[in-house]
C-alpha cells in the first residue's frame, strides 16, 4: 500500500514537470509552424486563425481560467507586421536559404517573448491559486474574508481601473457575497485584472525589443542574400553552417564554420554515415506481425525471509530506505529523479520472483523514425583534426534530423558523458567543440547516458546511435554489452566512425563501422 501510495506521489510531481515542459514546447512548435508556412507558401495566416494554431494547447489545472491571449496577443501582431512587410515577403519567396534564416531568426524572438511569458505567469501563481480557491469558498469563509480579499485586489489593481465601490457595498450592504452570481462577477472581474497586467507586460517586453529584431531580421537577411550571391555558396553547405551561427549573420564566423564544412569533401566516409542514417520505415500507422518478446513472473509466497539481496530497478514497493529518504529530501530529489528514469535505485530483490523467457505473436503500430544520438570522444587522443571532423560530421547529421524532424542528441563522452539536445539550439555546438580535449574515455558513463535517452518514452525502436571515437576504449562489462544487444534486438541500430587506426574491439557489437584512417592523430 505504502509503494503504490508513495509511487503516485512520485509520479504527480515528475508528472507536472513534464507537462509544462511539454506545453512550452507545444507552444514553439505551433509558432514554427506558422513560421514555415508563411516562408514556404508566402500565406499570411489571419489573426483569428493564429490564435487558433498557437493558443488553443494543454493548460495545467490554474491556468485553465486563463486566455492565452495576455502572452500570444501582441506577439502575433508583431508576426503580422513583420510577414506583411514588403522587403521581406520579396527576400523570402521562392528561396530556401532565405527562408530558412528568415524562421530562425524569427523563432528565437518567439522563443524570448513566451519564456517571458512564462516568467511572469509563474511569478503570478500564488494569486492565480488564491482565485481559484476563492471559486470554491464556504458562504462562511466569504462572509469572513471577502473584506481583507477586495481590498487586496483593490490595492494591487486600482490603478488599472478596477473599482471596488461596487462590490464593497454590495457585500456589505446586501450581503450580496452569499450569491453565487454576484460573487461569481468579482471573481472574474480580479481575474480579467490579472490578465490586463500580464498582457500590459508582456506588450511593453516585446515593444522594448520590437525596433532592434526587425532591424536584426533585416541586416540577415540582406547580408546573407549578397554574400551567398557573390560567392556561389551551395545551399546545404550554408544551411549547415548557418545553424550554428545563432540567427545572426557575421562573414568572419561563416567562413570559418564553412572550412569546418567542407572536411565533408575531403572525408567521404562523412556523408557515407549519414546517409547511412537517414533510414525510411513506415511512418502512416500500418499495423505489421512481429515477435513480442520478454518474460513471465511468478510470485510465490514467501516461507521465512523472502529478501535475496540488493538489485537495481523502479520498483517503488522494493525502495530501500536511503532512496525513500532522497525523495523526500527536497535537495536530494533531482538526484532521485534522475536515477528513476535511468531506472538505477536501489531496491530488494527476492527469491520468489521466477522468471522465464515468454513470447508471441503481436500486431503492432509501424512506428517513425527515432532519434539519433551522437557520442563524441573528447578524450585528448582526439585533440585536432579529429575534432573537427566529428564537428563537420555533426553539421551534417543535425540537418539531417532537422529535415527529417528527428530528434538529436549529442554526448560527450571523456571523464564525464552529458547529453545536449542539439535542435533546440545548435550554436551548443559551438560551446561543445570549443572545449579542450583531455582525459581518458569513460564508456560506461556515456553508455548509461545513451540507454537513459533510449528508454524514455520507449523510443528505442528506430533509433540511431553514432560514436565518434579512435575506438581506443576498453570494452565495458558485459552487462553494457548486453544491454547493446538487447536494443540492436529492439530496432536500435549503432555504427561507429573510427578516426584513425587503432585496434578495434567493438566490431561485433555494431551494426556497422566506418573508418577514415588519413588524419593526423594526438599521441
Amino acid at each position: 500500500m505504502f509503494g503504490l501510495i508513495f509511487a503516485n506521489c512520485f509520479m504527480m510531481k515528475y508528472e507536472k514537470r513534464v507537462n509544462q515542459s511539454t506545453a512550452e514546447s507545444q507552444q514553439i512548435e505551433a509558432y514554427l509552424k506558422l513560421l514555415q508556412t508563411y516562408a514556404e507558401t508566402g500565406q499570411c495566416l489571419s489573426v483569428e486563425n493564429s490564435y487558433s494554431l498557437v493558443s488553443l494547447k494543454a493548460l495545467t489545472d490554474e491556468e485553465t481560467l486563463f486566455s492565452f491571449s495576455y502572452s500570444h496577443e501582441a506577439l502575433l501582431d508583431y508576426l503580422q507586421q513583420i510577414m506583411t512587410d514588403d522587403f521581406v515577403r520579396s527576400r523570402v519567396a521562392d528561396n530556401q536559404i532565405l527562408q530558412r534564416v528568415f524562421v530562425d531568426t524569427m523563432i528565437q524572438f518567439v522563443t524570448q517573448n513566451l519564456q517571458k511569458a512564462q516568467y511572469q505567469l509563474q511569478r503570478t501563481r500564488a494569486e492565480i491559486n488564491a482565485l481559484c480557491e476563492a471559486y470554491e469558498w464556504s458562504i462562511v469563509r466569504r462572509q469572513q474574508g471577502w473584506e481583507n480579499l477586495l481590498f487586496q485586489v483593490e490595492d494591487k489593481y486600482s490603478r488599472q481601473g478596477f473599482d471596488s465601490s461596487f462590490y464593497r457595498h454590495e457585500f456589505e450592504q446586501h450581503t450580496k457575497y452569499v450569491e453565487e452570481a454576484m460573487w461569481s462577477n468579482f471573481l472574474e472581474e480580479w481575474n480579467y485584472q490579472i490578465k490586463l497586467k500580464l498582457a500590459e507586460g508582456q506588450r511593453q517586453f516585446l515593444a522594448e525589443r520590437a525596433a532592434t529584431h526587425a532591424k536584426l531580421l533585416h541586416t540577415n537577411l540582406q547580408g546573407v542574400s549578397d554574400y551567398v550571391t557573390s560567392h556561389h555558396i551551395q545551399t546545404a553547405d550554408f544551411l549547415q553552417v548557418w545553424a550554428l551561427m545563432g540567427g545572426r549573420w557575421n562573414t568572419l564566423e561563416f567562413e570559418r564554420l564553412y572550412r569546418v564544412a567542407l572536411l565533408q569533401r575531403k572525408h567521404s566516409e562523412l556523408v557515407k554515415v549519414v546517409e547511412r542514417m537517414g533510414r525510411t520505415t513506415q511512418t502512416d500507422g500500418v499495423q505489421y506481425l512481429t515477435v513480442a518478446s520478454g518474460v513471465e513472473e511468478k510470485l510465490n509466497s514467501a516461507a521465512k525471509s523472502d529478501i535475496e539481496g540488493i538489485t537495481i530497478g523502479q520498483n517503488f514497493n522494493a525502495l530501500l530506505p536511503i532512496e525513500l529518504a532522497q525523495f523526500l529530501d527536497v535537495d536530494m530529489e533531482n538526484v532521485f529523479l534522475t536515477k528513476y528514469v535511468a531506472g538505477r535505485l536501489q531496491v530488494f530483490d527476492y527469491q520468489s520472483r521466477m522468471l522465464r523467457s515468454a513470447c508471441s505473436l503481436t500486431h503492432q503500430q509501424a512506428v517513425p523514425k527515432g532519434p539519433v544520438i551522437v557520442c563524441v570522444d573528447c578524450s585528448g587522443s582526439m585533440y585536432g583534426e579529429p575534432r573537427q571532423i566529428a564537428q563537420s560530421l555533426m553539421m551534417r547529421v543535425s540537418e539531417l534530423c532537422y529535415a527529417q524532424h528527428r530528434e538529436c542528441y549529442l554526448i560527450a563522452f571523456s571523464v564525464h558523458a552529458r547529453p545536449i539536445d542539439v535542435l533546440r539550439n545548435r550554436t551548443q555546438l559551438l560551446q561543445f567543440f570549443s572545449q579542450p580535449s583531455v582525459g581518458n574515455t569513460n564508456a560506461c558513463e556515456m553508455l548509461d547516458t545513451t540507454f537513459t535517452l533510449l528508454r524514455s518514452g520507449g523510443r528505442h525502436s528506430g533509433a540511431d546511435v553514432l560514436w565518434v571515437t579512435d575506438f581506443r576504449i576498453p570494452l565495458p562489462p558485459v552487462t553494457y554489452l548486453q544491454s547493446i544487444r538487447q536494443f540492436r534486438q529492439q530496432g536500435t541500430r549503432f555504427y561507429g566512425l573510427q578516426i584513425g587506426i587503432a585496434e578495434n574491439r567493438w566490431l561485433s557489437h555494431f551494426d556497422e563501422i566506418f573508418n577514415i584512417s588519413q588524419v593526423k592523430m594526438s599521441k
